[in-house]
């Protein structure tokens, strides 16, 4: 017969809790959200491919950014809504963009505007997004630390 020390018992369980799907709510709305006071939109410019989300967020297609008309406008597909069109700051670090019915909040993005992490104050939305569609770990992790400590259930966005 053959025995699995508790401890060993303990992390395997955990880890298959870990990889089970998510079906509570995405994020616990009575943890306070912060976004990014000094990201507007010359830094969202361009080209940001998502890499992680909350369920009905997941990877899509890329998502552009561009000025036009002297306005910032989208193009792409983020958590299943086809953005095209304006994108309008309305706080700093704060953007709406149709169809989203609700303001985007930049909780952070890295120093080199390589990845970003986006949300929304219902937890709807909770989006990773990176320059590359590859990430570098150590940018992920840091990511993924932004959503929890805004109050994002680890595992339900991956």
């Amino acid at each position: 017969m053959y025995r699995i020390a508790a401890p060993a018992a303990l992390a395997a369980a955990l880890a298959l809790t870990a990889c089970a799907p998510h079906d509570g709510p995405a994020r616990d709305t009575s943890v306070p959200m912060h976004s990014l006071a000094d990201y507007g939109p010359a830094r969202l410019a361009g080209t940001w491919h998502p890499v992680a989300g909350t369920a009905g967020c997941r990877a899509a297609g890329p998502v552009r950014f561009a000025e036009s008309g002297g306005r910032l406008v989208a193009e792409g597909t983020l958590c299943g809504a086809r953005l095209r069109g304006p994108v309008a700051f309305t706080a700093p670090g704060r953007f709406s963009a149709a169809p989203i019915s609700e303001p985007l909040w930049v909780l952070w993005a890295d120093a080199d505007d390589r990845t970003l992490v986006l949300g929304t104050p219902s937890g709807r939305i909770g989006a990773i997004l990176d320059r590359s569609p590859r990430p570098s770990p150590d940018r992920m992790r840091a990511a993924q630390e932004i959503l929890a400590w805004n109050g994002y259930t680890p595992g339900a966005v991956d």
